[in-house]
């Protein structure tokens, strides 16, 4: 008998064993502290080493606030997590537990599940640390209202306004606020108590360019230049005004932003890239380096304008264009431009891009042809070479006229004269042989501008003035 009954002992452990390697693990979630706010895309589990990135555990609505989830783990599985109102890439509509005693600092303020060896159902309230999911809303979470005045804005985006940043409000797009009216606009949140973070407001939902430029200003934080908000530990508002520190939302201070004109002369290019192009678009630091943000259009020949408003805030803007090309790909290329040219900045911590760089106060920037910092037609090719000695002009800034004087060595040398304004198109154009100094009469000049390019059969250069009545 007993050599009968040990293997059957046996056999039952074994079998015992085999059916125990998983465990469900049962997360109930109470989204009481998130209002009307709940994403569409609803509630997820993510994080920690067992639980991955956002949009990998959807959650079921179960009814009454409650959002549910079964996963099946190993036997001992141990894992930091936490929950998101929505899929979000950028971990942005995680809840926040920062100052939580179920937020470790150490680990992104996540929660912590101890090793699991059973079947198991965690219930927990979004946001706050009750641990039988009842929300207790006095004790552990706040109402944060943000009011923005737009009244600073030249023009609100049609896909409207939105907070973002931080590390905790994601994306621009992420957080769309409401149309009050009147210039108004709102967003509420619920977060835990002691909750802070760094924010800030951007004006559609295309990319980083959409946000207020804040730089230099007294409330600008952190490396991006972003806004501050300290601890919070009771129902609160935030009154703010777009792209200043107002803190009364009276947009007070609010200086309006600058609608600056770019340009771009195509003539240099292939006709093969002309015919084949579907677009210019110009991207640089204010558009979040997007190529395809904003386009331009022909003023006329070659030269492609575009007009795009940015924050006076701003002293200078870097930017480049970008040819793009529907069927073959040929003409899908973006300005090569030289380091050294009067027009350029060197960027990147390794000096890698070569960046065109202008002032915001100039309003129109100018219509350089591609990939130089000359008016096309008078670049430096077949031999022709910049000479800095050629002609100085005086004054600069001018009223009814600026004068050139040339240098001793071309004075009985034939030169063009050229004069165009900052969209590239040519005001005049002359041949002078004899003259010490030559006269450029402003008086019928727009304010504005404007750039003298002298030619002689092997030398050029281009000097800049600016008509200012």
């Amino acid at each position: 008998m007993k050599k009968l009954i040990l293997p059957i002992l046996i056999l039952c452990v074994s079998a015992s064993l085999s059916f125990a390697q998983t465990v469900n693990i049962t997360f109930e979630v109470n989204a009481a502290t998130l209002g009307t706010s709940i994403s569409a895309d609803g509630l997820f589990i993510a994080g920690g080493a067992e639980f991955g990135s956002p949009g990998d555990n959807p959650m079921t609505d179960m009814g009454n606030g409650i959002w549910s989830v079964t996963i099946a783990k190993p036997v001992g599985t141990a894992s930091f997590y936490t929950t998101l109102n929505g899929n979000c890439p950028g971990w942005g509509c995680k809840e926040q537990l920062s100052g939580l005693p179920c937020g470790d600092p150490a680990n992104y303020n996540d929660r912590w599940m101890p090793a699991v060896y059973s079947d198991t159902t965690i219930k927990t309230c979004f946001g706050t640390c009750d641990s039988d999911g009842s929300c207790t809303l006095n004790l552990d979470s706040v109402d944060i209202t943000f009011e923005l005045n737009t009244a600073s804005l030249s023009s609100v985006d049609p896909a409207g306004i939105f907070l973002a940043g931080g590390g905790t409000f994601g994306s621009p797009g992420d957080n769309p606020m409401t149309d009050m009216g009147n210039g108004m606009w709102s967003i509420t949140v619920r977060k835990a108590k002691g909750f802070n973070s760094d924010y800030v407001f951007t004006n559609g939902n295309s990319g980083w360019g959409d946000k207020e430029v804040l730089t230099g200003l007294p409330c600008a934080f952190g490396q991006y230049d972003d806004r501050r908000l300290p601890a919070v530990y009771s129902d609160t508002t935030l009154k703010a005004c777009f792209a200043t520190c107002d803190s009364d939302g009276s947009c007070a201070g609010a200086v309006m932003d600058l609608n600056v004109t770019f340009g771009v002369d195509l003539s240099s290019l292939p006709a093969a890239t002309l015919d084949s192009m579907t677009s210019v678009n110009i991207f640089g630091s204010f558009n979040g380096w997007n190529n395809m943000a904003n386009p331009l259009t022909n003023s006329g020949g070659n030269v492609w304008t575009t007009t795009i408003p940015l924050s006076p805030n701003t002293d200078s803007i870097e930017y480049k264009f970008f040819v793009h090309s529907g069927w073959d790909g040929n003409a899908n290329v973006e300005e090569s431009l030289t380091s050294g040219d009067d027009c350029t900045i060197t960027a990147g911590n390794m000096g890698q891009f070569v960046n065109r760089i202008g002032a915001v106060a100039d309003t129109i920037q100018p219509a350089y042809c591609w990939n130089v910092c000359d008016a096309c037609g008078y670049t430096n090719v077949n031999g022709v070479q910049i000479d800095e000695n050629l002609f100085q002009l005086n004054p600069s800034l001018v009223r009814n006229y600026t004068n050139i004087t040339f240098a001793s060595d071309v004075l009985n040398k034939e030169k063009q004269v050229l004069v165009t304004n900052a969209l590239g198109q040519v005001i005049s154009a002359k041949v002078v042989n004899d003259e010490n100094i030559h006269r450029i009469e402003t008086a019928n000049f727009a304010n504005g501008l404007y750039f003298v390019t002298v030619k002689t059969e092997n030398v050029i250069l281009t000097r800049k003035f600016v008509v200012s009545k």
